[in-house]
């Protein structure tokens, strides 16, 4: 550690926590336990639910917005500017917080933005799909929050060209987010036990330990249209043309919707399908330890946690042929089509048939990949990115 870290605070800005956004939560908490590890001086605030809190869906999600966006600002601004004396850099760790930018106009100021897909949506760049009045009035403030932002860093290359066009030209740094510890490689018996502590509502105890003692393909994802777990469901079924006894599917993330469970049953396939919502990361590693391989067909992507997760465990993997999964998963991942349900069954197919050997090097390939996505040098290189925010600031002045 330099004197220089020790006379650096960083406040980490991380997400409402009624939102349940999982994977935000554990890179704001991944990114402080590294940066107190080199030493630096780090606390991780949140906006607080005061009139919010309940269910992030109607009312809940309404009085949300209240805490986050009409209470929070004002106390942000004035909690961040109480430095003591240190230099202090405040790090909106997640751009749908762009907003916060206004509050700290007078403090040094990084916004890490993980993908502009709800902006590009608002903007009407997917035809398929529509965002409500209120949705674009939001993402107008955060694309607004972006623009005025002093340092923004994106997640992967494919986002930075997204900010280049949306936000405006800059200098814009791309960081790879780190992988978390909890995500490696373990063995069977540890594997076995983890899952066997998990009673799926839909599995008795006797069939899941079945399911988990022999391969099945797992997909980890939300509800958002962009997962594609309609395309997910449909590459399934075509697999289950080909094969006369498809290994089970996985669900892990949130629960299936009504749509998504009528076209399953449509399909004649509910027994084949097992929905796991909201477990922990340990039991998710277990998941994809004991995969045959993940199956991850989103449209679009900011980066794709999921890709690398399940090669730091191991697990093969089979993604979309688009950035940034290819930039993510590299020659170590096999890819489909995702809008080609016949097409992604041929692939999947095609891997769960490959040869050992080649089995094992994709496997061999993804671990040393994963080794690149690693928490301590993203939590080195955003250090730099705070120094380098101070410095700028002193120059000015």
């Amino acid at each position: 550690m330099t004197h220089a870290d020790r006379a650096l605070r960083v406040v980490l800005v991380s997400n409402y926590a009624a939102d349940e956004q999982r994977s935000m939560l554990r890179f704001a908490g991944m990114l402080a336990s590294e940066l107190s590890a080199e030493g630096v001086d780090v606390e991780t605030w949140h906006p607080a639910a005061r009139v919010g809190g309940g269910a992030p869906t109607g009312l809940g999600k309404f009085l949300g917005y209240i805490d986050k966006f009409v209470l929070y600002p004002p106390r942000l601004r004035q909690e961040a500017q109480a430095n003591g004396g240190t230099p202090t850099v405040v790090h909106v760790c997640d751009h749908s917080n762009a907003i916060y930018v206004r509050s700290l106009r007078q403090i040094p100021h990084v916004v890490t933005c993980h993908d502009l897909i709800a902006v590009r949506s608002a903007l009407g760049e997917f035809p398929s799909t529509t965002t409500r009045w209120t949705g674009r009035r939001l993402q107008a403030m955060v694309r607004r929050g972006l623009q005025q932002a002093e340092r923004i860093v994106c997640d992967s290359d494919a986002t930075r060209r997204d900010v280049q066009r949306i936000v405006g030209p800059g200098d814009y740094a791309v960081i790879h987010p780190g992988v978390s510890p909890v995500f490696t490689r373990i063995g069977r018996d540890e594997a076995l036990r983890r899952l066997a502590a998990i009673q799926p509502a839909n599995v008795d105890a006797d069939e899941w330990r079945r399911v988990t003692s022999l391969p099945y393909l797992l997909h980890v994802g939300g509800t958002q249209w962009y997962k594609n777990r309609a395309g997910l469901v449909e590459a399934y079924a075509a697999l289950a043309a080909r094969m006369p006894a498809p290994p089970p599917l996985v669900v892990a993330g949130k629960p299936l919707t009504a749509d998504l469970t009528s076209a399953i049953d449509a399909h004649g396939l509910r027994g084949n399908v097992i929905a796991l919502p909201g477990i922990d990361d340990e039991a998710l590693a277990a998941l994809y330890a004991r995969a045959a391989l993940l199956f991850f067909p989103s449209l679009v992507e900011g980066f794709g946690w999921p890709v690398i997760e399940a090669m730091a465990c191991g697990c093969r993997v089979v993604t979309s042929n688009r950035l940034p999964m290819s930039e993510v998963g590299g020659t170590a991942a096999a890819y489909v089509d995702p809008t080609s349900p016949r097409d992604a069954a041929a692939v999947l197919d095609q891997v769960l048939h490959e040869p050992a050997p080649e089995r094992e090097a994709r496997i061999n390939e993804g671990l040393s990949r994963a080794l690149r996505f690693n928490s301590r040098a993203m939590a080195r290189a955003y250090l730099a990115i705070y120094r380098d925010a101070v410095a700028r600031r002193r120059r000015a002045a």
